[in-house]
């Protein structure tokens, strides 16, 4: 069943723009991703445009095809909006409309249809809520709903099995590797020395040290501890 809103956006002079969405209005979902990812007025105003909108995702995105052939959510594009104009062309679709501030708080109390209205207020740069329930507005990031799901957001990871901590000084775009692998390809290189060099002068023992800490600086710039490293030396 849909949860229908209202967003929108404060104009100056006590007036403000919105649009509609038919989708999810609740705070602990479109409440979420409004305070998450729409902190940026030029976002805010961008999202404005698309008039009304089937359902807000993370970003505004481009013109795609929301759903499948057979009716099912389109996955590539769920982070992106889902406008009835741009995205369903329906050229009918209501656009953005204008209003007073003290307006469109009133929408949620006068139509029953509409649940929740968002408003960010581009003078303090945060988001606004008002709910049928509410009698005033309040701040979205203290809303009830919304602190109730970030809490059990973060129960759900801390929930998930952690991962061995990686490389965290590897440039982008370079493989990472856990410390227990850098460490295993060091204890392999220097097991295979003492195997074949146990009575190798000190020059190469010392080489042996020095491999050892070449695959370690190896290891934070990115690069994965390949075969080569565990090949014999060359005569």
């Amino acid at each position: 069943m849909s949860t229908r809103s209202h967003i929108g956006i404060t104009a100056g002079e006590g007036k403000c723009h919105y649009i509609y969405c038919n989708y999810d209005g609740y705070p602990s979902h479109n409440g979420l991703i409004l305070q998450d990812h729409y902190t940026d007025e030029k976002k805010v105003k961008a999202l404005m445009k698309l008039g009304s909108i089937s359902g807000l995702a993370e970003e505004v995105g481009e013109k795609h095809e929301p759903k499948n052939e057979d009716g099912t959510l389109n996955k590539a594009y769920e982070k992106w909006t889902s406008a009835y104009r741009r995205d369903y062309e329906q050229d009918d679709a209501e656009g953005m409309q204008r209003t007073t501030v003290e307006a469109f708080w009133r929408r949620v109390k006068n139509d029953i249809m509409i649940e929740w209205v968002y408003l960010f207020d581009t003078a303090t740069q945060k988001w606004w809520v008002m709910g049928q329930e509410d009698k005033k507005p309040r701040l979205l990031s203290r809303h009830p709903e919304l602190v109730a799901e970030r809490k059990r957001l973060a129960e759900e990871d801390a929930k998930k099995p952690k991962q061995e901590p990686m490389n965290q000084y590897a440039p982008q775009g370079k493989k990472q590797h856990t410390i227990q692998q850098v460490l295993g390809a060091v204890r392999m290189k220097l097991e295979w020395l003492d195997a074949q060099k146990k009575h190798a002068p000190l020059s190469q023992k010392m080489c042996g040290e020095h491999i050892a800490l070449f695959m370690v600086s190896e290891f934070i710039l990115g690069n994965p501890p390949g075969e080569h490293y565990f090949s014999s030396p060359s005569a």
